[in-house]
């Protein structure tokens, strides 16, 4: 998987719930967005299976050390 800023049409953001659940990181390519996690202590991924449900992705991913 690479990301290549295209033209300047890759765009990076986050996403947050107003309960709060967040996802670190969102890339948004031409007609396709990927969701990141960073989790460095094992700490829940509830808020990426939500962003993936909510937004039809059928892909996320999560980085860790």
């Amino acid at each position: 998987m690479g990301f290549k800023k295209r033209n300047g049409k890759t765009k990076l953001y986050f996403w947050r719930t107003q309960n709060k659940a967040e996802v670190d990181f969102i890339l948004e390519a031409p007609q396709k967005l990927y969701p990141l996690e960073v989790n460095k202590s094992g700490k829940s991924i509830r808020a990426l299976y939500a962003f993936m449900s909510y937004y039809k992705e059928d892909k996320g991913y999560v980085v860790y050390p």
